[in-house]
């Protein structure tokens, strides 16, 4: 927040719970030279400046004894100064994890191979099952990598961005769950995952607060333990983040500009400027889109269909979350997942966590063969080839960049058509050829246009042009056949 904006900083109360605040707040600096005013504040507050955020100029001030208040009023105290660029007061954040939970038990991996609302993958598999150059972070509650669901899986380095260091730790099964849904083997196990070929960046942190006396068992997550684990993707190179987490703000209000900022950095810095995939689950709590998967409008929001092609809905307090911000939907009822129980256990669950990597692997797959494009340019080819399902119309809207609803997005995830553009038999306007892969067969051309971004262009058959058009093909292979 920027303090010309803010009178003040209140508590937030939301079904008589208030959002808690810890020893720490988040201060940013007009420029760098100023940590002197910072250090000025920090002595007349009774405050001390612990470190510096891995984060633009923004530090982190922890209260004392001395101090003039908690957090809350101390941050209000900094903000009041009208010297810094803004002021995070760090509340907890209540995030969970976006799963539902189901007794139905199917074995069969319905969200892949249903011929009506699977996400027609398994095409898909015949052009590319992902490539390890491409690394996806699933930022959730750890992996159980011994699973026997990863035999071959390429694992890079474990980062625990609440503890801050490089080792395996599982704070709940969920990041097995949503890992599977990625990377479980073809050739091992009981289950097959959507690109299993890509590397998997474990980035771990608690989902949950768990209060607690004795401060080895005290989980307490905050702003920065999510801005460690999104900076240390953005420094490793990560092309795909995962998250299928989110928190519940209809009712008990929360932000973090920090965290929102980190987020935008990771979409505008990440992959050398062309930007990392961030993938948000939108929630399911049957209302608006989930934060902070509901602040950036270069977040792909993913909500969860059901068994019978609608949003998933079990009734009137449970459901995928919808609205304004929601993109794109996956297969989200009755998952076949593996757990991390032990090494060789099965489960069932619903919910959006498990839509919102179902799109994760799709853009990891766009990426593995079409390693230049940008967010925007990866964002499309998912949003604009999905299949419109579910009961309502789709009109066109706008800044919504095509035909949506607040139910579906753009429709659901389809991933053999977000890889591959056929065209066969048919007439098209030269501006519609486009895709990671394109098949021209029995098509009449019209236009000029240029293939500069495909992996493969074949063209075959009685393939006619009319008008003067330019074939400029900077992709692997043209044949003109």
């Amino acid at each position: 927040m920027r303090e010309e904006n803010v009178q003040s900083i209140q508590r937030c109360y939301g079904k008589d719970i208030p959002t808690p605040t810890g020893r720490h707040f988040y201060v940013n600096l007009k420029s760098a030279e100023d940590l002197y005013l910072l250090e000025e504040v920090a002595d007349q507050t009774g405050t001390t400046v612990v470190r510096k955020l891995p984060l633009g100029n923004w530090y982190s001030i922890e209260t004392t004894t001395e101090s003039v208040g908690d957090a809350l009023a101390c941050s209000n105290a900094f903000a009041e100064t009208g010297l810094f660029e803004g002021v995070d007061p760090a509340f907890f954040m209540n995030i969970e994890p976006q799963a539902t939970v189901t007794d139905t038990d199917y074995n069969l991996q319905w969200n892949l191979n249903d011929e009506n609302y699977g996400i027609n993958v398994e095409n898909a598999w015949d052009y590319t099952k992902g490539n390890p150059n491409v690394k996806i972070a699933v930022f959730d509650g750890g992996i159980k990598k011994t699973h026997a669901e990863f035999h071959g899986t390429s694992f890079l380095e474990t980062y625990d961005a609440y503890r801050n260091r490089h080792n395996d730790h599982i704070y709940s099964e969920h990041g097995t769950m949503v890992s599977s849904v990625i990377s479980a083997n073809h050739n091992y196990g009981k289950m097959a995952g959507i690109a299993p070929e890509c590397s998997i960046f474990d980035i771990c942190v608690p989902l949950y607060n768990s209060p607690s006396s004795v401060p080895e068992y005290r989980l307490e997550v905050t702003p920065e333990n999510m801005i460690r684990g999104f900076r240390y993707a953005i420094d490793n190179g990560t092309d795909v983040i995962n998250c299928s987490w989110g928190s519940n703000t209809h009712g008990n209000p929360f932000f973090s500009e920090t965290l929102e900022q980190v987020i935008d950095s990771a979409m505008t810095y990440g992959r050398g400027g062309l930007g990392t995939i961030v993938v948000f689950a939108s929630g399911n709590d049957n209302n608006n889109c989930n934060y902070p998967g509901n602040t950036n409008p270069n977040i792909i929001v993913t909500g969860a269909l059901g068994r019978n092609g609608t949003r998933l809905c079990n009734n009137d307090s449970l459901g995928s979350n919808f609205g304004y911000e929601l993109d794109i939907v996956a297969p989200g009822y009755d998952i076949y997942l593996a757990c991390s129980l032990d090494t060789n256990t099965y489960e069932n669950d619903s919910g959006t966590s498990f839509a919102a990597p179902q799109v994760s692997a799709t853009a990891a797959m766009i990426l593995s063969v079409a390693p230049q494009l940008s967010v925007k340019q990866v964002t499309r080819l998912i949003t604009d080839n999905a299949k419109q399902v579910g009961p309502l119309t789709y009109p066109y809207d706008s800044p919504h960049s095509g035909h949506w609803n607040n139910q579906y997005g753009y429709g659901l995830l389809d991933v053999y058509h977000s890889l591959v553009k056929d065209y066969s038999n048919d007439n098209c306007n030269a501006e519609m050829i486009e895709g990671c892969f394109v098949n021209v067969t029995n098509t009449t051309v019209t236009g000029s246009f240029e293939v500069t971004t495909h992996t493969r262009a074949v063209f075959s058959g009685n393939f006619y042009v009319e008008g003067d058009c330019l074939f400029v093909v900077s992709g692997q292979d043209f044949n003109p056949e």
